[in-house]
C-alpha cells in the first residue's frame, strides 16, 4: 500500500520553501521603491510596505518560528468620485502583490516611508507612511495591540446561519492599521470606499461573521476570517504538527458590502484570472458570507468594503476620513500521530533529483532520540552533507543548523552486509576512511557528530532493483533534535566531483519533499 502524503508539502512553511527567493527576487526594484517594514510581537511577525501590503504574517513561537500564516495577500484598495467625474474604479495601493507576483492598477507612490514615530500605550513601536496620488493623501499608520490576556473574539459563523454564533479566540497581540485618506484637490469627493483584502496560506474556508461577542475591542464586531490546516515541523523537538490556523479581518463599522471566496494560486508570476480580488477592481463584492473551497491551487479569500463617505456626504477639499481595521491570529497546534521517515518501512523520499549531477534534497524533523529514515535513488555510493538549502553559491557550505550535525546512521541489508565509511578531512580537503560499517547496525559518529560523510560499497553487481522503492533506506539520527536539511550526491563509476562544487545542488527544492508510505520488504 502507498499513501502519498504530497498534500503535506505544501504546508511546510516559508522557511522550507526555496521558490519563495525567486518570487521576492522577481520585482525586486518595485518593491525596494516601497519598502519593507518588519512589525513584530513576542508571538508573531509581519512585514509591511509603505501602502500597508503584506504578503508574509510569520510565526515567532519557538520551535514554529518562520511558519507561514499568510502567504496570501493582505493588501488595501480605494474608488470615489472627483467632482463631476465618472466614479474611479478601485485601485489597490500596492503596486505589486506577490506570491503570485503581478502588477497591480495603483497609481499610488511613496510620499514617505514606513518610519517608528514612538511608542503605543502597550509599548509597541509606531510605524507612519505616506502615499499618494493626484487626488488623495493617504496616512497610513501600523501598530501592535496588546489585547490581554484574553486575546479578541474572532466571528466564527457565517451571519446568515443565524443564532448565537460561535467565535475563537485570538492571539493577545493583534495588528492594527490605520488609514487617514485626505482629499488634496479643490473639487468634492464623493462616495470614498475603502476596501481590504485578506487571502490566508492555506486557508480552505471563508466566512463573514458581524456578531457581537463582547470582549476586547469588542466594537470591532465586523468579521472576515479565513481558516484552514497547515503542517510544519517543530525546529526545537523535530517533532511534526497540524496547526488549524485562523485570520481574522475585524472592522468597528459595517462594511456596506463583503465578500468570503476564492484566491487561485497558480503559482507562477501572472495575475490569477479568478478571485475575490477581481470583485474588489470591480466595486462589487457579491455579498457571499460562507465558501468552502472546490479547487485545490486556490486558497480562501475574504474582502470588505466600506463606503467611508456615505451616498449625500461629501469629502471637502482638505478633509480627511479616518478607517482603522484589525488583523487577528488563532492557532491551535497538535502533535501528528505518524511522523514521516520514523521506521524502514516509511522512508522520506527524495525531494527531486538534479539529474546532471544525480543529487537529492530532504528536509525532515529528527526528535530526540528517534532514528529517521531516507530514501534515495540507485548509486554503487552516496556523500551525505548536512548544508543550509538557501546558502550563498560563492560559500555553499554553510550547515543550516550547525549544532545539529548527524549523531549516527544505519543502512540496510544489501549485498555483503558490509559497507566503507568515509570521512571528510577539512584540512586536506580529501575524504579518508573510517570504518567498515555492517548493515542494520547502528553506527555512532564521535562525540559532537559529523557533517558529512560518505558510504561506498554498493555493489553495482549485487541485483539492485532500480524499481524498487525500499532499495536502499538510510537511517540517520541527528546530535541535536530538530530540523535538518540533507542533501546526498550519488556516487557512480564515473569521477566524482570535488565537493564544494555540489554540495547544495538541487536543494533549492528542498521544501518540496514527498513522503510516501510503502510497503516494506518481502
Amino acid at each position: 500500500m502507498r499513501t502519498d502524503l504530497s498534500v503535506i508539502k505544501k504546508y511546510l512553511g516559508k522557511g522550507l520553501v526555496a521558490v519563495v527567493a525567486a518570487v521576492i527576487i522577481l520585482g525586486a526594484s518595485q518593491r525596494a521603491e516601497a519598502g519593507y517594514t518588519n512589525i513584530a510581537s513576542p508571538d508573531w511577525e509581519i512585514e509591511i510596505d509603505d501602502f500597508g501590503y503584506s504578503d508574509y504574517l510569520g510565526d515567532l513561537r519557538t520551535g514554529f518560528e518562520g511558519r507561514d500564516y499568510l502567504s496570501g495577500e493582505w493588501g488595501g484598495a480605494v474608488g470615489y468620485t472627483l467632482g463631476t467625474a465618472p466614479v474611479t474604479t478601485p485601485k489597490w495601493l500596492t503596486p505589486l502583490f506577490e506570491g503570485p507576483t503581478w502588477t497591480t492598477n495603483s497609481d499610488f507612490g511613496v510620499i514617505s516611508s514606513n518610519a517608528a514615530t514612538g511608542t503605543n500605550a502597550d509599548n509597541f513601536t509606531i510605524y507612519k507612511s505616506t502615499i499618494g496620488n493626484a487626488d488623495l493623501e493617504i496616512e497610513l499608520t501600523s501598530q501592535v495591540i496588546d489585547t490581554g490576556s484574553g486575546g479578541i473574539a474572532m466571528g466564527f459563523d457565517p451571519a446568515s446561519s443565524g443564532g448565537a454564533g460561535t467565535s475563537l479566540t485570538s492571539d493577545r497581540y493583534v495588528f492594527k492599521q490605520t488609514y487617514a485618506i485626505k482629499n488634496i484637490t479643490t473639487e468634492l469627493i464623493t462616495d470614498l470606499k475603502f476596501y481590504q483584502l485578506l487571502v490566508g496560506d492555506n486557508s480552505t474556508e471563508s466566512l463573514y461573521d458581524d456578531r457581537d461577542y463582547g470582549g476586547a475591542y469588542g466594537d470591532y464586531r465586523y468579521d472576515s476570517t479565513v481558516n484552514g490546516v497547515s503542517y510544519g515541523w517543530n525546529g526545537a523537538t523535530g517533532e511534526l504538527f497540524v496547526h488549524n490556523d485562523a485570520l481574522t479581518l475585524h472592522s468597528n463599522t459595517a462594511p456596506t458590502a463583503y465578500e468570503s471566496g476564492e484566491y487561485i494560486d497558480s503559482g507562477d508570476f501572472s495575475k490569477p484570472a479568478t478571485g475575490v480580488h477581481l470583485s474588489v477592481e470591480d466595486g462589487s463584492l457579491n455579498g457571499v458570507d460562507d465558501y468552502t473551497l472546490l479547487d485545490p491551487e486556490s486558497r480562501g479569500a475574504v474582502a470588505q468594503e466600506h463606503t467611508l463617505s456615505p451616498s449625500g456626504a461629501d469629502l471637502d477639499p482638505g478633509e480627511t476620513e479616518i478607517h482603522d481595521i484589525l488583523l487577528s491570529i488563532n492557532s491551535a497546534d497538535d502533535l501528528w500521530p505518524w511522523r514521516p521517515g520514523k521506521d524502514f518501512s516509511n522512508p522520506i523520499m527524495p525531494a527531486d533529483q538534479n539529474t546532471a549531477n544525480d543529487t537529492w534534497s530532504f528536509w525532515f524533523g529528527a526528535p530526540a532520540g528517534e532514528m529517521t529514515f531516507i530514501d534515495p535513488e540507485v548509486a554503487i555510493g552516496y556523500d551525505y552533507f548536512h548544508a543550509d538549502i538557501f546558502a550563498d553559491a560563492d560559500d555553499p557550505y554553510t550547515p543550516y543548523n550547525p549544532d545539529q550535525n548527524f549523531q549516527s546512521v544505519q543502512l540496510p541489508d544489501f549485498g555483503d552486509g558490509f559497507y566503507d565509511l568515509y570521512l571528510f578531512d577539512t584540512l586536506t580537503n580529501q575524504w579518508v576512511f573510517e570504518a567498515i560499517l555492517e548493515a542494520e547496525v547502528e553506527y555512532y559518529f564521535a562525540l559532537g557528530g559529523v557533517d558529512r560523510f560518505r558510504i561506498l560499497g554498493i555493489e553495482a553487481g549485487a541485483g539492485l532493483d532500480p524499481n524498487d522503492p525500499m532499495a536502499f533506506v538510510t537511517g540517520l539520527t541527528l546530535v541535536v533534535p530538530g530540523t535538518i536539511a540533507v542533501t546526498m550526491q550519488s556516487i557512480t563509476a564515473a569521477p566524482v566531483p570535488e565537493p564544494s562544487t555540489y554540495l547544495l545542488l538541487g536543494s533549492g527544492l528542498a521544501g518540496l519533499i514527498v513522503w510516501r508510505k510503502r510497503r516494506k520488504k518481502g
